[in-house]
Formats: structure tokens, sequence, C-alpha cells
């Protein structure tokens, strides 16, 4: 039984891929490297979270993710 906000972050990221497939097509490679990098590494550190074996595991998974989810959101509302 999968985290609701990992399967959340997992299909906004399956959405981020095909932006990306869009952006390189109009050849803005830096913007949809960025938005590619922050979607997914926001599922994996999830993924990674979930299977911490202790608090302290957890939130220094937690800390990468906050900063993902902000270069996101920069990068998003730069384009």
């Amino acid at each position: 039984d999968q985290n609701p906000l990992f399967e959340q972050s997992f299909n906004f990221s399956l959405e981020i891929i095909e932006l990306h497939k869009s952006l390189v097509a109009r050849k803005a490679f830096v913007i949809s490297k960025q938005l590619l990098r922050s979607a997914t590494s926001i599922v994996a550190t999830i993924s990674e979270a979930n299977y911490a074996f202790s608090r302290r595991a957890f939130i220094t998974k937690k800390t990468p993710l906050e900063r993902g989810k902000r270069d996101f959101i920069l990068a998003s509302a730069i384009y």
C-alpha cells in the first residue's frame, strides 16, 4: 500500500516528464532539465523517506525534499 503523497508526487512527475518533452521540442533545454530534476527528485526522496529506519533518518531525507520543492516552484515560476 503506497503513501498518498508518494502517489500524488509520482503522478505529478509523470506530467512533468511530458512537459519536459514539450520544452525540449521548443529548445528550452535549461528549464526543462531543471523541472525534470526537481520533480523526479521529490519522488525519489519521498520513497527513501518512507523506508527510513528512524525519525532522524526521515528528517535527513526531508530536508532535500524541501529544497527540491523550492527549486521546482522557482523553476516553474520562471517559465
